[in-house]
């Protein structure tokens, strides 16, 4: 696997090193890739952001737990984390666009396993408002909720609104990464 952190101190100075020497290696045994994205998540956590990110908590955000305490997870509602993320992930995109015509690398998953330990979704005040304002129209759609009345999470969901609530907020993350690489290439993305 390709590690973000370690090719990538900043957005932007990226190495391509590892990345051209798997492409190369590829071409070379005629077979195909699909490359796997740690940006924000792996496996729950944020053990694989950058250092400088994972260093400087206020400005990209542990999810918080019903208590108030820091979890060992990103937090969906971390602007910074986001913004520094789709910028990395357009940019890698971009050079897969670039060093890639052949089309070697068949496609990328965006972020892996992302979610949160220790707490059923993340409780910061953006998360709360978030969670306290109307549900999203489309999502009731989707969710088959027919109401006249615009529901916040609890009132929509009841027992099970903090996890569809996570659920939301995390594809909502990753979503926006996918579709800042796929703005520059379109490459077939999933995350799972």
């Amino acid at each position: 696997p390709v590690y973000w952190n370690q090719f990538e101190p900043r957005p932007g100075q990226f190495d391509y090193t590892l990345i051209d020497m798997l492409l190369s290696e590829a071409r070379k045994h005629n077979v195909h890739l699909v490359l796997l994205w740690f940006g924000t998540w792996k496996n729950g956590s944020q053990h694989y952001m950058p250092d400088w990110m994972k260093l400087d908590p206020t400005r990209y955000a542990h999810a918080i737990d019903r208590s108030g305490q820091a979890v060992d997870s990103p937090s969906p509602f971390a602007t910074s984390s986001l913004e520094e993320d789709k910028a990395a992930f357009a940019a890698f995109m971009r050079h897969l666009k670039e060093a890639d015509p052949q089309r070697t690398v068949i496609m990328v998953q965006v972020e892996n396993e992302p979610g949160n330990w220790n707490s059923v979704r993340d409780f910061s005040p953006a998360a709360q408002k978030a969670f306290e304002a109307p549900v999203p129209p489309e999502v009731l759609s989707a969710m088959h909720v027919k109401t006249a009345s615009s529901p916040n999470w609890q009132q929509a969901f009841g027992p099970d609104a903090d996890e569809y609530f996570n659920a939301w907020s995390v594809a909502r993350y990753v979503g926006q990464v996918a579709a800042a690489g796929e703005a520059v290439y379109a490459l077939p993305l999933y995350a799972n």
